[in-house]
């Protein structure tokens, strides 16, 4: 019948026994009606889908008094959602503001059952986000109209409605707003949305913000712009809504002023004549300054840097003098490493997002010392006191991941001295060597460590009841027959010392517990500053600084370190190399040839640190021979150099039998000379 009826009599069918019979019947598959049930849905899809503009009539209905706004939880389908990809957008702005008063009267005075509601109501919110089709035209008519009238000045509220805008201002007002004393009472949320909820709606706005970039709605930073001018205009002119944020004089004033950099290259649309500059300042200041509305301390300190970073930028396309465009650009560097490092280090995708893309934005800008402040981070200890130096604390939260790339591999952790030497390679692979072994050292410390609590644990319980000897050695002391059974004074005398047994016992797998975490936060934190290393390699692959980004990489790929950062640290030379042979990019030219071959015999040094990984020899081999291709093309003359180096290299691996350096160093080279002759090259 949903299929035949005319429009104006859908919201009739849906009466109080049908709704009743579709959620009982449809939640689970041993009701008599579920396939019929399942069905009915079905067609209620079908219709929305030939007839887009019945969508709102029948959400409605799905959602309201004898519906749930839980329907799709309830009957495990996906029933609300595709109502909401199908519906037109005169439908779907309507939905939006139906669901906007459900957020205030969620039909419960529960607390807890109001934040359930609540949060239903943002996922379908965000998943509208998600699964609209027709962005392309939704841009030409509507969005950039308002990006339009934006930069005209026009108030928020003198702009034509849209259903994006309805659903962007619906998680605004709930992620960071309160109702004034003033407000009416038909448009405060009762109960009062709770802290919980405010958190959980910013997590949505911010997922909504990673999706339309996606979607290239403008330009980069203009949607961003958008949330920020909604949260000004609301807090500025709105007499029935207070910020929920709340801050001192000096956090304000520099939230001010931060808003009014951003007003200013707003309205130039560049930065001395460069547009992409623009946009990445543009969207680094509007989601720092959104992390600050979020009450995260930090990012009133990035917008300090941020501030610092934009001057030094702006100074070096304007200023004429060297000397001040060199301090200047130095401490912006430092500033903007800083930034990106925050944002890829922080919990929400889109942050990573944005400071990857604005990395690549500034790949260029990027200065050797830059580069180093990351590279540095690789050679970071996976333990305690490497969180300590890389977050200046020991107890920062560790970063969930849902991607199968963050999850950590048991496999040993490397240890390696972070500072490059200028020593001869004998002392480098002692050093090396010396590293390994520590690193082994500190596991088998770590397992001794455990053992021995363990132990100890088993000797004072043992101690305690009287069951057993202790025992130093942890060899297990056998049971004596004369023992007794306690009675029941006995075992409440024993009551207080076993709980503080017990207590010493959880203490010590909290510290396990804190190591592993510890460890799994760094490593997590390599593979961020991997992938903004990867983005510099993308778009700088003819700089001569990506050379020296090969060693600290390379280190990552070593048999004893963590199996997800030598995958991916792999994966990223691979990329690079590929990249570069496929593109035809010309090769670095760097000016200092001396620092080349020293990192031509560091890399062979390197090779021998591999203990037989395949995946080390191989971007070895790789990251070698990439390093002859540009001496060779710098000086056809430095190839009698390389095959000297190649040769002492190659005796002696063939004088130590039991040398770890693979073959494979010498072969890549030898197919990439005979190659090379025939071309001519």
């Amino acid at each position: 019948m949903i299929t035949r009826v005319p429009d104006g009599a859908v919201s009739a069918l849906f009466s109080p026994n049908l709704m009743r019979t579709l959620i009982n019947q449809s939640k689970k598959e041993d009701r008599f009606l579920h396939s019929a049930a399942l069905a009915a849905l079905s067609s209620v899809q079908l219709r929305v889908e030939q007839e887009d503009g019945t969508a709102l009539p029948i959400f409605v209905a799905l959602t309201s008094k004898h519906g749930s706004i839980e329907f799709d939880r309830i009957t495990k389908t996906k029933t609300l959602e595709q109502i909401l990809a199908s519906a037109d957008d005169k439908s779907l702005m309507k939905i939006v503001r139906h669901l906007k008063s459900l957020i205030l009267r969620p039909d419960c005075e529960e607390q807890t059952v109001a934040d359930s509601r609540r949060q239903a109501i943002a996922d379908l919110l965000l998943n509208t986000v998600r699964q609209y089709k027709r962005y392309e035209k939704f841009n030409e008519k509507t969005f950039k109209k308002d990006v339009a009238h934006r930069r005209e000045g026009r108030a928020a509220d003198e702009r034509k409605s849209n259903w994006l805008r309805e659903i962007l201002e619906t998680l605004v007002e709930c992620a960071y707003f309160i109702p004034s004393k003033s407000a009416d009472t038909k448009k405060v949320p009762l109960p009062a949305i709770s802290d919980r909820s405010r958190a959980m709606f910013q997590e949505r706005l911010s997922s909504c913000l990673t999706k339309l970039l996606d979607v290239k709605l403008g330009a980069r930073s203009d949607v961003a712009l958008m949330v920020l001018d909604m949260i000004r205009a609301k807090s500025d002119k709105s007499a029935k809504l207070d910020l929920a944020f709340k801050a001192d004089a000096s956090v304000l004033s520099t939230m001010d002023k931060a808003l009014n950099t951003l007003d200013a290259i707003s309205a130039t649309g560049s930065i001395a004549g460069n547009e992409l500059a623009a946009q990445g300042f543009m969207l680094l200041y509007s989601l720092t300054l959104l992390q600050a509305y979020n009450g995260e301390g930090d990012a009133v300190m990035m917008l300090d840097d941020l501030d610092a970073s934009y001057k030094a930028f702006e100074a070096s396309r304007k200023t004429s003098s060297k000397k001040k465009n060199k301090v200047s650009t130095s401490d912006g560097q430092n500033a903007f490493v800083e930034i990106v490092l925050s944002f890829s280090g922080n919990t929400r995708t889109l942050f990573r997002r944005i400071g990857e893309e604005a990395f690549a934005i500034f790949a260029a800008e990027i200065s050797a010392e830059g580069l180093r402040s990351l590279t540095e981070i690789l050679d970071t200890e996976e333990n305690l006191e490497g969180q300590k130096e890389l977050f200046n604390q020991g107890d920062e939260d560790v970063e969930e991941e849902d991607s199968s790339d963050d999850e950590e591999d048991d496999s040993d952790v490397e240890m390696v001295d972070g500072e490059e030497s200028n020593s001869d390679a004998a002392s480098e692979s002692s050093d090396s060597d010396s590293e390994d072994d520590d690193s082994d050292a500190s596991d088998d410390d770590e397992d001794g460590e455990e053992d021995a609590e363990l132990t100890q644990f088993n000797n004072m319980l043992a101690l305690t009841l009287q069951t057993s000897k202790p025992n130093v050695d942890g060899d297990a002391a056998e049971e004596t027959s004369d023992e007794s059974d306690m009675d029941d004074d006995q075992m409440m005398a024993l009551d207080p010392h076993l709980s503080k047994i017990f207590k010493e016992r959880s203490k010590t797998t909290s510290k396990k517990k804190e190591r592993e975490d510890a460890k799994q936060n760094v490593v997590q934190f390599k593979s961020r500053v991997l992938d903004l290393l990867a983005v510099y390699m993308e778009k700088q692959y003819s700089n001569p600084l990506t050379l020296e980004i090969l060693l600290p990489v390379l280190r990552r790929t070593r048999a004893n370190a963590n199996k997800q950062t030598a995958d991916k640290a792999a994966k990223m030379l691979k990329s690079f190399f590929d990249t570069r042979t496929k593109r035809k990019a010309p090769l670095p030219k760097p000016e200092n040839t001396e620092d080349v071959w020293e990192l031509l015999k560091g890399i062979h040094e390197e090779a021998k640190l591999g203990n037989g990984a395949k995946v080390h020899a191989d971007v070895c081999g790789s990251a070698s021979l990439h390093v002859v291709k540009v001496l060779v093309g710098l000086e056809k003359a430095n190839y009698a150099g390389v095959v000297d180096v190649y040769a002492e290299t190659q005796k002696q691996w063939f004088a130590d039998k039991k040398s770890p350096l693979q073959p494979v160093l010498f072969t890549q080279f030898q197919n990439w000379s005979i190659s090379a002759r025939q071309q001519g090259k």
